[in-house]
């Protein structure tokens, strides 16, 4: 697993906006550090490399570098789709970034750009702003 391509995520404290960049602890809370590389990854003009958004702590992602077929990064937290419109949920399980099945017995499977293309995998929501995705097998 390559660390070097790490990328945080967390909904902002004030409006509840995605923020993407570096994770840092605090005595407070967490937030995130927008570094050179996420910058242009926000639609608030205001936001540039180097700002500190604080962010809540419940709704951290992470991204090791991996994109679904449509080119979108896939964090923790997401919702995605396979060729068959079944529903999965993405988790890491301490190792890497693994797929679990939403309401279905079908197996996890662990996220690799071979298992992206083979199942055609999609971002479709993720269980903070599309928590009605989880009460769903398929679409």
């Amino acid at each position: 697993m390559d660390f070097t391509n790490i990328i945080f995520r967390g909904q902002r404290q004030s409006d509840k906006t995605w923020s993407f960049g570096d994770l840092e602890h605090i005595a407070v809370g967490m937030y995130i550090s927008v570094n050179i590389n996420t910058w242009h990854m926000h639609d608030d003009p205001t936001i540039d490399w180097g700002s500190n958004i604080y962010i809540e702590s419940k709704t951290v992602g992470v991204n090791f570098g991996h994109k679904d077929i449509n080119g979108k990064l896939i964090f923790t937290g997401d919702i995605v789709k396979d060729i068959d419109d079944c529903l999965y949920l993405v988790v890491f399980d301490g190792y890497q970034l693994s797929i679990d099945p939403i309401k279905t017995s079908d197996s996890s499977f662990f996220v690799t750009d071979i298992i992206i293309k083979a199942f055609k995998i999609q971002v479709i929501g993720n269980i903070y702003d599309n928590p009605e995705l989880l009460k769903q097998q398929s679409l």
